[in-house]
């Protein structure tokens, strides 16, 4: 019997099966976790078998589902190959073209210069997708993602350009300085609202924007934050709301015209340092070449 299966369905199931949890392959996908089950279930009923043990800790492959994963993985790989390579023969940049930012840099350096991207390579069908954490660059995850330098193991197989430095400082309103007074050294932030990135699981490369919480702090203490928000743009709002102090880019768009005053000015806070990072199997990839080419020249006219 012939049974026709989603393709989309079976990259699903791989990414769950890699990921051993609902939540985890959700995030990694982009996808609510109620859809991402509601798909799982629906190749099973098509398929006619159990792939997964579902319990409290997660998730297990049954043992068909085990025998499925490496084959999926094959096709998969497959698949995107002969169709990046099909775009590839193409003279100009082509196709669709995935690119993983945070939230901050989607908004206040990206988007500024999409347009004159995209008028040189009307081809490219650009997906934006802002996300904290490092996404999966196989399978369609992501071609480029810009955000600080990858570590660990998973950097052995990726391409890390440095792209852009941001220097901090830290802000508050006028109004705000008037009702708590202004910070003279660090240790007087213990007695002020503090508006920082927080305890996320993707802070450590932003720990710049949580330094008020630290800096003039016994080691290994740390500050409560007065709002956590892993948005810049949402601490900026809120600074010049009058809510608290925040840590901030020095280029952040629209600083200068906010009327926020930069406090502690004297004290050195960390920069962030992003860069522009994709697979080595997307070296010669005409999309990835062209996007930070284009942006490493935007950025230095900046």
């Amino acid at each position: 019997m012939r049974i026709n299966i989603d393709l989309d369905k079976l990259k699903l199931f791989y990414y769950v099966a890699k990921a051993k949890q609902f939540t985890a392959a959700a995030e990694m996908l982009n996808i609510s976790q109620p859809a991402l089950s509601r798909s799982i279930q629906l190749l099973e009923d098509r398929l006619g078998i159990k792939l997964f043990y579902r319990h409290a800790r997660g998730l297990t492959l049954t043992a068909q589902g085990e025998s499925m994963v490496p084959v999926i993985g094959k096709f998969l790989t497959e698949i995107e190959e002969v169709t990046e390579k099909l775009y590839e023969e193409e003279k100009e940049p082509k196709g669709p073209f995935k690119v993983v930012a945070t939230g901050g840099l989607i908004n206040g350096y990206l988007l500024p210069h999409i347009q004159g991207f995209l008028q040189l390579y009307p081809g490219i069908r650009l997906a934006l997708q802002i996300k904290d954490s490092i996404p999966a660059f196989a399978h369609g995850g992501a071609h480029v993602v810009i955000r600080p330098r990858v570590f660990g193991p998973e950097a052995e197989d990726l391409i890390q350009e440095h792209l852009l430095t941001n220097y901090t400082g830290f802000y508050a309103s006028q109004d705000y300085l008037n009702k708590f007074g202004v910070p003279e050294k660090p240790e007087d932030l213990d007695h002020h609202q503090l508006i920082a990135y927080g305890n996320h699981i993707e802070a450590e490369p932003y720990r710049a924007m949580n330094w008020h919480l630290i800096i003039g702090t016994e080691e290994g203490n740390r500050r409560e934050a007065y709002i956590q928000v892993n948005s810049p743009q949402a601490r900026f709002s809120m600074a010049k709301d009058g809510l608290g102090i925040i840590s901030l880019s020095k280029e952040h768009p629209g600083l200068e015209e906010s009327g926020l005053i930069q406090v502690l000015p004297h004290i050195p806070i960390p920069s962030v340092e992003s860069f522009y990072i994709y697979s080595k199997e997307l070296a010669k990839s005409k999309k990835v070449i062209a996007l930070r080419d284009y942006m490493q020249k935007a950025f230095n006219r900046d």
